[in-house]
């Protein structure tokens, strides 16, 4: 008798064996204008999937006036929500634009205080590995943007914040197409089952 296996089934168990899961979470983090939002699209388009957008950029668009304390929070919510509805999509890396260390930060930074709930969400969410992008690309202008001198303070904020709360992070720098292929070399080396 003859037994033929599909390779995805092989594969499965090689993954239980081995206690690796899937899908891989990725939160992409950091400062403003270091290329956030153009990594998690080129990951998406590499992997052939959907990535969680960030929530404050659509928020802040139809907002017709300064945001306000009260408005973060109102993102951290939907940001949130957004971050626990990503579905599979039987693919093997889920991507996050934005997580909830970004909201931590920017409430930390601007106000001085964060509700205990996001704190709580930043730790609790099952992000296998921050993609932290270094301030070393230029500042680009953007209406919804306010920290242009402040980069560097802000990723020392982020990468304090990772190292206190014991996540796994890869620090993304040089220019964006160089900054691709750094991460793909990234998680070749560390997750090539992703592959």
């Amino acid at each position: 008798m003859l037994l033929i296996l599909d390779k995805s089934y092989i594969f499965a168990k090689i993954l239980k064996k081995l206690d690796i899961k899937l899908p891989i979470k990725i939160g992409i983090t950091g400062p403003e204008s270091t290329g956030k939002t153009w990594l998690a699209e080129q990951l998406a388009a590499y992997f052939k999937t959907d990535y969680t957008p960030e929530y404050a950029r659509e928020y802040l668009l139809k907002l017709n006036r300064q945001y306000s304390y009260d408005d973060v929070i109102e993102i951290a919510k939907n940001q949130w929500e957004m971050i626990n509805k990503q579905q599979t999509n039987n693919s093997k890396v889920l991507i996050y634009d934005t997580e909830m260390l970004v909201i931590y930060v920017w409430l930390i930074y601007k106000y001085k205080k964060c509700p205990q709930w996001i704190i709580d969400a930043f730790h609790s969410q099952s992000i296998d590995l921050y993609l932290l992008c270094y301030p070393d690309i230029e500042w680009n202008y953007d209406p919804l943007r306010e920290n242009p001198d402040d980069r560097i303070e802000l990723f020392n904020i982020y990468e304090n914040e990772l190292i206190k709360a014991k996540k796994n992070y890869f620090i993304v720098t040089q220019q964006l197409e160089q900054r691709f292929a750094n991460v793909l070399n990234y998680l070749k080396n560390n997750y090539p089952y992703i592959f």
